[in-house]
């Protein structure tokens, strides 16, 4: 039977949600933004265009791609990672993949010397049997290699993230932060008082805050579109014979907000592509504003990386946001129906 969870963790849940819908710029409209009756279609935006457009985290084409190195060869890096980076054209360059295995690393590299038209056997492979020469320690000892992006098991990323900071490169580290909310808060106390003070930067990968389709979301609450927000309501369904179907409803004082998710086939690759529609529905009137964007969250945050390199912190990716997001889940699996106070949870260290 699934476990009821407390009311305030369900406040939590939203305060927090909302909090990440609603870290966007408001100094200018949404670039998917369309009026009532003319929905923007993300089909007729190429993929190259995307950065610019929709988070301006386009680089000074004079600036030199970031090298940088693959910690993980999992089916994530080769499905999530590799891809954004290909799209990102001259933003990073993949100099290096580490792996338990050689065998993986090996497997990775292949595939990113052909989506990236890179010469055969361009990336160095390293891997925990490689020897002083070719280990982790070896690949975090190259004074050539800027940052590194850790797609690990979460058990071992703290220890990871900490050691690549300790060699001297930027971190983009997946998510979730770490196993519990202890752990997260001593990663994060540990890199702000050692780490940060040394001009590196640590990055949690949190796709979903920078999807421009939910950024286009947290703008429409920001702006109250729906007025005072009431209530809210998730609905996640996976079948594996069918899509995903993610559908996110709030519903305001003045309207509601409908996020849903939905593949479509893009005509150009014949390739399964995820797009996201965010439909605002005025109360008063009954009329529907639409956006319709391309799901390109890890591309995003990739992006983000790169500006935050640059020195420009836009806020995405904090490590504090994503410690709540453990938070929630630690409270839901330990709560055992007692009220936990989540705030407290995050400021401890227990």
């Amino acid at each position: 039977m699934p476990r009821l969870l407390p009311v305030n963790l369900l406040n939590f849940i939203a305060a927090t949600s909302f909090n990440k819908l609603a870290q966007v710029s408001t100094s200018s409209p949404s670039a998917g933004y369309s009026p009532p009756g003319k929905p923007n279609r993300a089909t007729d935006i190429h993929p190259s265009n995307l950065t610019n457009k929709h988070l301006d985290h386009s680089r000074d084409c004079q600036m030199p791609p970031i090298s940088v190195a693959i910690l993980g060869a999992g089916i994530f890096a080769r499905i999530a990672h590799l891809p954004a980076i290909h799209k990102l054209n001259d933003t990073y360059e993949l100099k290096a993949i580490y792996s338990r295995s050689r065998s993986s690393a090996s497997e990775l590299a292949e595939t990113a010397e052909s989506l990236l038209s890179l010469p055969k056997d361009s990336i160095a492979l390293y891997h925990d049997l490689g020897g002083q020469d070719a280990d982790l320690n070896a690949l975090l000892a190259r004074r050539d290699i800027q940052a590194v992006i850790v797609v690990l098991p979460i058990n071992s990323q703290p220890s990871i993230v900490i050691k690549s900071l300790d060699a001297g490169k930027h971190v983009i580290s997946e998510k979730p932060i770490a196993p519990t909310v202890k752990e997260g808060i001593t990663l994060i106390k540990t890199y702000e008082s050692v780490y940060k003070p040394k001009g590196l930067v640590w990055r949690v990968a949190e796709n979903f805050e920078a999807e421009p389709g939910l950024r286009a979301a947290g703008k429409a609450i920001t702006d109250q579109k729906i007025g005072k927000v009431c209530f809210w309501n998730l609905q996640v369904l996976n079948n594996v014979t069918t899509d995903r179907i993610d559908t996110f409803r709030v519903v305001g004082t003045e309207g509601t907000l409908l996020i849903s998710k939905y593949n479509e086939t893009d005509e150009a690759t014949q390739k399964s592509q995820q797009f996201i529609k965010v439909s605002i529905t005025n109360a008063k009137t009954g009329k529907t504003e639409e956006i319709v964007e391309k799901s390109c969250g890890v591309e995003m945050e990739l992006a983000n990386f790169a500006r935050h390199l640059g020195g420009d912190d836009d806020g995405l990716g904090s490590p504090v946001g994503a410690l709540k997001d453990v938070a929630i889940i630690q409270a839901g699996l330990d709560s055992n129906g007692h009220t936990i106070n989540l705030q407290n949870l995050v400021l401890s260290d227990k």
